[in-house]
């Protein structure tokens, strides 16, 4: 006698689809990969550090934000929406502000800090859901903090950058970018720290 296995007769009661207004690639300007582990990533409104909610990683690598306030509404779709279609209106929504701050646990990377309209389509930067076919930046670029070890296959130039301010004044440049760039070959960049140390790989 042929047999039914049990779960061929499960139907799905209810489906549910929840949507990000804000998912981030990260990248490494050095090593050319995509950083998905070890950063913590908040998101908040301008001038509420109280309402900073924090970014969960997804199964991609990607670093992604729910229960942001003022968006919440645009996570629950309408169940009937095909999958993969978006509950955002065709119009342009109204965009909010956020102020995304990134920190690497592991100090790899220099922290950094940003602002981005919501909801953004798309994984940002990359190219936005809906935009014409071209170049896109392969995720948002973060750069060595100066201590950071490197793969010995890497050159690696390291700095202190001074800022003039007179004829024996100096101060750190905090946050100056370095640009290496030798005959025929495409630039390398660095960003210093807040005291002005940089490395560029």
């Amino acid at each position: 006698m042929a047999t039914l296995p049990i779960f061929a007769t499960l139907q799905p009661l209810e489906r549910i689809s929840v949507y990000t207004p804000l998912g981030i690639r990260f990248w490494d300007a050095a090593g050319d990969v995509a950083v998905t582990d070890g950063l913590e990533v908040t998101a908040r409104p301008p001038e509420r550090p109280d309402l900073r909610r924090a970014a969960f990683r997804t199964l991609s690598g990607v670093y992604a934000f729910q229960n942001l306030p003022g968006l919440r509404d645009l996570e629950a779709a309408d169940p009937d929406l095909p999958a993969g279609i978006h509950p955002l209106p065709a119009g342009p929504p109204p965009a909010y502000p956020f102020i995304v701050e990134v920190n690497d646990r592991r100090g790899r990377f220099i922290p950094v800090t940003f602002q981005v309209d919501l909801p953004y389509r798309g994984i940002f930067p990359t190219q936005p859901a809906g935009s014409p076919p071209g170049p896109g930046l392969p995720g948002f670029l973060l750069f060595s903090a100066p201590s950071r070890g490197l793969a010995a296959s890497m050159a690696v130039l390291r700095g202190q950058l001074l800022e003039r301010l007179g004829p024996t004044q100096f101060r750190p440049a905090a946050h100056a970018v370095l640009e290496v760039a030798a005959p025929g070959r495409p630039a390398w960049i660095g960003l210093a720290d807040e005291r002005g140390s940089v490395a560029v790989a």
